[in-house]
């Protein structure tokens, strides 16, 4: 019970708007990915923020409706010492650079917590927070 108080609690801090620097930390043919340099630590966890630049215009249907995209802002938490991921937050944007029109926001499972896999954006962003650990 108390790791769910803690963990509620340091969620929260994560979900109110903070302006911050992005660094651009990893570029596919398909994506450009930036982490937030205003992140948290915790005891082994770190929070951050994420924002996606999509090379080519995404959607995806919602309730018959279509929702078109060009980047998008996640709120992803890493535990360090377990080599586990989770993303607890995401909304999409009409526009680059999250610009434009704002669109779906979804708050996700807050306790699904998934093994890193090497090679992937999230194991290079785990390399860059973690380090300072």
């Amino acid at each position: 019970m108390k790791f769910i108080t803690k963990f509620s609690a340091f969620i929260a801090i994560f979900s109110s708007p903070v302006y911050a620097d992005w660094i651009m930390f990893r570029e596919t043919a398909d994506v450009e990915f930036y982490y937030s340099t205003n992140y948290k630590k915790d005891k082994g966890v770190v929070g951050v923020r994420v924002y996606k630049n999509y090379s080519e215009r995404k959607s995806y249907e919602i309730g018959g409706k279509t929702i078109y995209y060009s980047s998008s802002l996640s709120y992803d938490f890493i535990d360090c010492n377990k080599n586990l991921y989770m993303m607890s937050y995401l909304t999409v944007f009409e526009k680059k650079n999250l610009g434009g029109k704002e669109g779906q926001s979804s708050s996700l499972r807050k306790d699904k917590w998934e093994k890193i896999k090497e090679e992937t954006m999230i194991s290079a962003l785990r390399d860059i927070v973690c380090k300072v650990i």
